[in-house]
């Protein structure tokens, strides 16, 4: 009984912790990784498949807040834009990737610019997020490109 109480009156004071871990779907789809060391920065990564191109993906980004808004003791919602890149590998569009000696896929390195909105909710540990991601491919050509993603985050 006295650990019920306990647990109980952490749950009730819970704040969200600064790292949180979870899952993205979009343009490329797979883990995300967050740090948000206060409420007007941040840092994301994120690992995971682009279906479309059969490409394995890796991101990291810098995220600024350019608002912050607090619609109820409960919630935060921060809107941010960010910087920063994205590398790929192409796995043979959905083919196994090539053997031994053979012609290998290629490698995308892009700049890119994360634009998106937030849900902090300050009692349970969860963060839902949606973004917009223009980008410059620079490696091996020049391409714009623009992405999407939605995912959430448990914070701990």
């Amino acid at each position: 009984m006295l650990l019920a109480a306990i647990l109980a009156i952490g749950s009730a004071n819970a704040q969200p912790g600064n790292i949180g871990a979870g899952l993205a779907v979009g343009d490329t789809s797979g883990v995300s990784l967050g740090w948000r060391p206060n409420e007007w920065n941040a840092v994301q990564v994120g690992l995971g498949y682009d279906a479309l191109d059969g490409a394995v993906k890796g991101s990291a980004d810098y995220l600024q807040s350019v608002a912050v808004f607090d619609p109820s003791r409960n919630l935060r919602v921060p809107v941010y834009i960010g910087v920063g890149a994205d590398v790929g590998r192409d796995m043979g569009g959905g083919r196994a990737p090539a053997a031994i000696g053979e012609e290998g896929g290629e490698t995308d390195i892009a700049a890119r610019v994360p634009i998106g909105a937030s849900l902090l909710f300050m009692r349970t540990p969860v963060e839902v997020f949606g973004q917009v991601i223009p980008s410059l491919r620079i490696v091996p050509d020049r391409q714009i490109d623009v992405d999407g993603t939605v995912g959430f985050r448990y914070h701990f």
